[in-house]
């Protein structure tokens, strides 16, 4: 057994604890963007001095120690560089060589940006997939793993489809003037990209109860993204009439993130969890070529991805059409 084999199997068995399941959202993706950064940056105590800054009124150590056992408290405790073979060739970035500047300010979320992506993405994505292996592949982790298992077990031989587009705060208490990726342009490109039609089809929630905010209500949140998931649904429904669309039922983050994970083909929307489970896949997968993946108003790219990461032909970007959410 090899370095990186012992230093997963040691991991595993370290951090044997029960997955806990939960409708509580404790943002992964971001958890998973300092993760990296703290190595890739090289900006030491990324994980404890980044995950202590705010987001939205709660810092991400308070999130992910109320989240208890999941996947992002096991990355906050198992740094990247446990899972790096070797140091990575060619630039080191340095802390200051942040992904940009927003309202005058260092935008540190390299998540967001498709170019970083591609940069960060050859040490990123083996590091990742490790770390994954080393959580979710426990014994401990089985009802976590159940959805996924489910479909696979219903298609059988047949390819099928996971599909995340981000609801909950993204976009349900915006109101009428926040702009998404239109369904059915999403649904237009994965059939146009995918050589093979999928025998299912899951449409994932995406975070539909989850608010940073005391003031949402979290019925009317889940509410509004279950009408907004519908038209995502019906979207794939005429994109794949021989296939069966389904909606999963949230269970927790990380179920739906293994989930997605793991689907033979992955088309998402924008947001932090869609790019990290897309960066840790090894399926066909479909990212929006936004130019920024928080804020789907910034714009387009000119022209579609053959490889976000270089070398990874499996994975590329769509462009779509953005449009108003409806009421």
């Amino acid at each position: 057994m090899g370095r990186i084999e012992d230093v997963v199997s040691r991991v595993a068995r370290a951090t044997a604890l029960p997955c806990r399941q939960t409708f509580d959202h404790y943002r992964l993706g971001n958890i998973i963007d300092v993760w990296v950064r703290e190595f890739v940056l090289n900006d030491a105590g990324a994980i404890g001095a980044h995950i202590a800054a705010k987001v939205k009124g709660e810092s991400l150590q308070q999130l992910t120690e109320r989240s208890g056992n999941t996947f992002g408290n096991f990355l906050a405790k198992n740094p990247m560089v446990t899972f790096v073979d070797a140091e990575p060739t060619g630039k080191r970035w340095n802390s200051t060589d942040h992904c940009g500047y927003w309202n005058g300010r260092h935008w540190p979320w390299w998540v967001y940006s498709l170019q970083r992506v591609a940069e960060f993405g050859a040490v990123a994505r083996p590091a990742l997939m490790r770390a994954f292996d080393a959580y979710f592949h426990h014994r401990d982790c089985a009802n976590t793993r159940a959805p996924a298992r489910r479909l696979n077990r219903l298609a059988g031989s047949a390819l099928w489809m996971a599909v995340h587009v981000r609801t909950g705060d993204f976009v349900a208490n915006r109101g009428n003037k926040t702009k998404w990726i239109e369904p059915k342009s999403i649904a237009a490109a994965a059939k146009a990209h995918f050589v093979q039609a999928p025998a299912w089809i899951a449409i994932c929630g995406g975070g539909r109860n989850f608010t940073m905010s005391d003031a949402d209500s979290v019925v009317m949140l889940a509410a509004r993204s279950d009408r907004l998931i519908q038209h995502i649904r019906a979207a794939f429904s005429v994109a794949f009439p021989a296939a069966r669309v389904e909606l999963i039922d949230e269970t927790s983050p990380d179920a739906d993130f293994y989930l997605i994970v793991t689907a033979p083909m992955l088309v998402t929307a924008a947001g932090s969890y869609a790019l990290a489970a897309s960066l840790a896949s090894q399926g066909q997968r479909l990212t929006p070529a936004l130019r920024n993946l928080n804020f789907v108003d910034k714009g387009w790219e000119k022209t579609e991805r053959q490889a976000v990461v270089p070398g990874e032909w499996r994975w590329r970007t769509y462009v779509g059409k953005t449009a108003y959410i409806p009421s």
